[in-house]
Parts: structure tokens; sequence; C-alpha cells
């Protein structure tokens, strides 16, 4: 289900964010840069962007730009038209800057300061508005309706309203150890921690659900959704799969040393240490079959082509090999 791809070398420290941009990876260090990978071969794009002083802790695209944000506390926007560094530097920010998100024209970004900032992305300026509640470091922030969710080493999650950008109906106790990230899942909060554990929490009255997954060993770094699967990343050097629908685990990877993932097209994308390293995700026969009855659906929309051919109508697929590529050509068409 999983296996190596490629190891894509150049760094010189921990590579500590990875984002797609179009048919390229984009990736930021420790070692204070950024680089430009080629999707198409793998290969490194010959763009490397300097200016950060310090590691550059996370990025994230806005139209043509590229913002990053750094242990240096500045946040930088860079132009990917010609990858330049803009004219915008972003101060504020009196400790390292963890993440950063957007929500229609702002920027919020969550800080080692134990603050969250919103920021203006029409005239790139701080809004006059620094969200204060946490007690230690802002790991994570995410968007769900108009709330916006934080996670932070004080083992705690907050609610804030985004409306008028007060801190919301809800502090989510249960984990007793950092809150390293969070995502949704429908109306779920999924959190992980250093705690060794993954919690379910109910969004519809943020209460915490009857769930708390164990597995891991160590402390959990990162957790991404595929479809109806949860994949765990862990300082115990394994990656877990575990089924939404039950909360069982599905499966475990050992000897994978990942604190950050990345799925695209089939691939899944993991850093370690200096490196990142490319694996091939190939999931269960039955995600390929709810792939396939998806291009089903769709198929008289836009032509889509497979093996040179367009078709417009029925499909006709013969084994495994025949529907992971039609698994693989649905997953470039939605993304």
């Amino acid at each position: 289900m999983l296996s190596e791809i490629t190891t894509l070398k150049g760094h010189t420290r921990w590579v500590n964010d990875i984002i797609t941009y179009g048919d390229k990876l984009i990736s930021c260090s420790y070692d204070k840069t950024i680089k430009i990978w080629n999707l198409k071969d793998f290969s490194e794009g010959g763009v490397t962007l300097k200016g950060h002083t310090h590691w550059v802790s996370n990025i994230i695209t806005y139209g043509d730009k590229l913002i990053s944000c750094s242990g240096d506390q500045t946040i930088k926007i860079w132009n990917l038209k010609n990858y330049s560094e803009g004219e915008i530097t972003l101060k504020g920010h009196t400790r390292c800057i963890n993440n950063m998100i957007i929500y229609g024209d702002k920027l919020i970004s969550c800080s080692n300061d134990s603050t969250i900032k919103i920021w203006n992305l029409k005239n790139f300026s701080e809004d006059e508005v620094t969200l204060k509640g946490h007690t230690n470091w802002v790991r994570n922030i995410i968007i769900y309706g108009d709330k916006l969710i934080s996670c932070s080493d004080d083992k705690t999650i907050k609610i804030w309203n985004l409306k008028d950008y007060s801190e919301g109906e809800a502090t989510l106790k249960g984990h007793t150890d950092w809150v390293r990230n969070i995502i949704t899942y429908g109306d779920k909060l999924i959190s992980c921690s250093d705690d060794t554990t993954i919690k379910i929490w109910n969004l519809k009255d943020f209460s915490k659900g009857e769930t708390t997954l164990k597995g891991h060993t160590n402390g959990i770094n990162n957790i991404i959704i595929y479809g109806d699967k949860l994949i765990s990343s862990s300082d115990d050097k394994t990656i877990k799969i575990w089924n939404l629908k039950d909360y069982k685990l599905l499966d475990t990877f050992e000897n994978i040393n990942a604190s950050n993932l990345l799925l695209h097209r089939g691939l899944l994308y993991c850093n370690d240490n200096k490196d990142i390293k490319v694996l091939k995700f190939e999931p269960a026969y039955q995600d390929y079959q709810n792939a396939t009855f998806t291009v089903f659906d769709i198929i008289n929309k836009p032509k889509i082509s497979f093996r040179g051919q367009y078709y417009t109508g029925r499909f006709f697929s013969r084994g495994l090999k025949r529907v992971s590529d039609m698994f693989d050509k649905y997953n470039s068409y939605v993304q």
C-alpha cells in the first residue's frame, strides 16, 4: 500500500511544510529557504527563495502569491510568477509564527507568542485584531463556517467567532499534552496530541465525542483525511490508517519518520529530516470502486481521456490495473 518512488534532496536541514501549486511542489525548511520542485519528474525546479533570517515554518498560496511565515517572527509575500520576494513583510508577532490560513480577504496567523493575528490581504496590513486566550504556543488554526478553531501547547482547543473576533463559547479540554493538529470531518473535529491519542469532538455542540483513538506510542505530529480514512503520523516512526466509519485501525506502516503529510494524485508525501519522501499510496480496492462510480457520475460532463482515448459514455474496466488508472485520472480531474 505504501512504496517509495523517489527522494527529493536539496534542503540542508529539516523540511517543515510542503504544498502543491499547479504542477509544482513547494517546500520550506529549517535551512531558511523555500524550494520549488517539479511534480512531473520530481526534480528540483532550480528555484530557491531566500529572504527569511530564521527557519520557515509554513507556506500557503493566495492567487499568484506565496505567503510564508518564519521563526524570524515575520510573514513574507512572494510572487509566484517570477519567484521574487514581494514588497511586503508583515511584522507583529513577537515569537515564531507556526501556521497561517486564508479566510476571505484575511490572513490569519498563529504563533509561539500565544496569540492569533488577523491581517488584511487587500493591502497586506495588520487588522488591529489580536486574539488572546491561549496560555502557550498556538500550533494550528482551521476554519469551520464562521468559526476559527485553534489548538495549543496549553492542551486545549479554542473556538473563536470570526464575526466579531471574540473567543467563542467553547474551550475543548481532554488532551493531557500539547495539541499538535486539528482537522474537520463533516460535523466532527479531529485532534492529535503529544499524549499519543487522537480525539473526535462534536462540532454541533462543541463537546468531546465518544471516541479516543489509541494506537500510537509517541506524540502524533499530523493527521489528514483521505475519503473516509484518517491518516496519522507520529514520533513513533509509524503512519497509521484509521476507518472514520467505525474508528477502527486498518493498517500501520513502520519506520517512517514523517512530521508532515500531503496527498496529491494518489501520492503521499512526507518529510524526513532534510529530504522529502515521495511514496505511492494505493487505497484499498473498494476505494478504487468508489472512485470508479464517481467517474461514472461525472463522465458525461467534460470529456475525460484514458490512454489517449476520450470517453463520454459507458466505461469498461478490466481488473484492478484499469480501475487504478481510472482512479488516478479521476484524482487529476478533481484536483
